[in-house]
């Protein structure tokens, strides 16, 4: 299916993975939060908002972001007449870093806000409260899992590497992202 179908493959499993992981990350918290304000039970609309969030924004960024990534890649090597694999290693590194840790933040506190029905006062507030200290905690995961994804991974696999890893990822990203805000729903 993965090659027949990458783009539903990879965001079905983006959504399946992320879905998980925030069950995780609720048992989790659940477990270190004091008994008398432990939630009663696991908030299943948040699970579904993290799944439709890995199926139409993770997932399909995610896949088109490697494709866009080996492009501008070969423009940069080509211009700069790199030959050295470890060089093209770092160079990805630093665009990975730069530009898609930036918009895949962007996107998925966005859309989870949405979701969520804060609409975009709810992403706003969010994106100015909790966007560098998301952004610099994906500076400190994600160049090490890359380096590993860039040197070793066939390309058509990275995107499911990068969802096994986002078991713990977007562990934290839900947990980040549901901090209370001060923007109040919608009716």
């Amino acid at each position: 299916m993965l090659v027949a179908q990458p783009l539903v493959t990879k965001s079905l499993t983006s959504s399946g993975i992320m879905g998980i992981s925030d069950v995780v990350c609720q048992k989790v918290v659940a477990k270190a939060t004091p008994v008398d304000e432990r939630p009663s039970k696991l908030d299943s609309t948040r699970v579904l908002h993290v799944a439709i969030t890995g199926a139409i924004w993770s997932g399909p960024v995610t896949h088109y972001w490697y494709i866009i990534l080996e492009k501008m890649y070969a423009v940069i090597a080509k211009a700069a007449s790199i030959q050295d694999p470890v060089i093209a290693l770092i160079v990805k590194l630093i665009l990975d870093s730069t530009i898609f840790s930036s918009v895949t933040i962007t996107g998925y506190f966005t859309l989870r806000s949405l979701l969520e029905g804060s609409g975009l006062a709810g992403a706003k507030e969010k994106l100015t409260t909790r966007f560098l200290t998301t952004l610099f905690g994906a500076w400190k995961f994600w160049p090490m899992a890359n380096a590993v994804n860039f040197w070793f991974v066939p390309f058509q696999f990275r995107v499911l590497y990068m969802n096994i890893l986002s078991l713990f990822w977007t562990g934290w990203l839900t947990y980040v992202n549901s901090r209370k805000i001060s923007v109040p729903k919608k009716d």
